[in-house]
């Protein structure tokens, strides 16, 4: 998968997460990337995102079962909270492990959703946008993360996953 498609993957797992009800959306075609109000799948989803050139701010909103992206131009609040992101990043790396490389793996938990990338990905993706209603938290490897992953980075509000 390109680097883009993958930031753009990144995009979705966060704003489906950061909705209240992400169980919610439907599969299928159930997501809306406006201005347009067509409804597309998640694949056609990760294609269109990764054409957006940015950084760009993004916002989403559930529409019974519809997860609904906007973006933006980035305002002043959203520079400075990208740049805080990204530092705050940078540092739960250094507590975790010091050592770490640009290629070192982390595995990315959305709602219901996973995937294994590294830093230099993660890094991308933070300053690629501003996603507005999304918490990020970083922790060490657990007995259940995959073998090979440096750290866990969770997407989204803290929640059960059923």
């Amino acid at each position: 998968m390109e680097d883009s498609a993958i930031i753009a993957k990144l995009t979705l797992m966060v704003l489906r997460a950061s909705i209240l009800r992400p169980e919610a959306v439907g599969e299928g075609r159930s997501i809306v990337i406006k201005p347009d109000t067509s409804r597309i799948s998640k694949d056609e989803a990760v294609r269109r995102l990764a054409g957006i050139r940015g950084p760009v701010a993004f916002s989403v909103e559930d529409h019974d079962g519809i997860l609904a992206i906007q973006t933006s131009a980035l305002e002043p609040d959203d520079e400075v909270q990208m740049e805080n992101r990204v530092d705050i990043f940078a540092k739960g790396l250094r507590q975790i492990d010091a050592t770490s490389s640009s290629e070192t793996l982390l595995e990315v938990q959305g709602f219901d959703e996973s995937m294994i990338v590294p830093i230099r990905l993660l890094k991308a993706w933070l300053e690629s946008g501003n996603f507005r209603r999304c918490s990020l938290s970083l922790s060490r490897p657990t007995a259940l993360t995959r073998n090979g992953v440096f750290g866990v980075l969770q997407l989204g509000r803290a929640r059960s996953r059923g």
